[in-house]
C-alpha cells in the first residue's frame, strides 16, 4: 500500500483516540475519516471508500460492522485491523472470530503503522505497548474525520 494513496477510516468509541491516531496517518500521508459508532463508521465508508479500516476492539464484540464495511465496499480491496488494549486477554483470538484482517495492540506503534502502509512487515505478532505522553492539542473538533462535537 503507497501511503500516500491509502485511505483510512479510524473508528473508535473513545473520540480522542481515533482524532490523535487520525492525525498520525495524516502525518504519513494518507486520507484520513474518524468515526465514533457503527452509522458513522458506515457513512463514513461510503464517502471515502476506505482500503483500510482500523476498529476499536471494543467495537468489534457484536461482531457486525466488519461484515457490513465488506458488504458495502463489496469487490474493492479493504483490510480491517482491530485495535485493542494489550491489557485484553481476548483481544487478539476475538480478531478473526468478528472478521477483521489484523490486529495491533492500541495505540499501534509508528514502526508497525509503517509497516502496514508499506505491506512490509508481519503485524500479527506480540504487539509492543506504547503510550503517547499527550495527545495532539487543537480545539475541540478540529480533527479529522466526520464526527465534530456535538452542541
Amino acid at each position: 500500500m503507497n501511503a500516500h494513496a491509502t485511505r483510512i477510516l479510524v473508528v473508535d468509541g473513545w473520540v480522542k483516540a481515533a482524532v490523535a491516531l487520525g492525525y498520525r496517518l495524516q502525518a504519513l500521508g494518507c486520507e484520513v475519516r474518524t468515526a465514533h459508532d457503527e452509522s458513522s463508521a458506515l457513512l463514513g465508508a461510503a464517502l471515502l471508500r476506505p482500503q483500510l479500516v482500523f476498529i476499536d476492539g471494543a467495537l468489534l464484540t457484536a461482531g457486525r460492522l466488519p461484515g457490513m464495511l465488506r458488504q458495502l465496499l463489496l469487490n474493492e480491496p479493504l483490510t480491517i485491523v482491530c485495535l485493542y488494549s494489550p491489557l485484553d486477554d481476548g483481544g487478539r483470538r476475538m480478531t478473526r472470530a468478528c472478521g477483521a484482517d489484523l490486529s495491533l495492540g492500541k495505540p499501534p506503534p509508528d514502526a508497525e503503522l509503517q509497516e502496514l502502509l508499506d505491506g512490509s512487515g508481519r503485524l500479527d505478532e506480540e504487539p509492543v505497548l506504547v503510550l503517547p505522553d499527550v495527545l495532539p492539542a487543537g480545539p475541540p473538533g478540529a480533527g479529522p474525520g466526520l464526527d465534530r462535537p456535538r452542541r
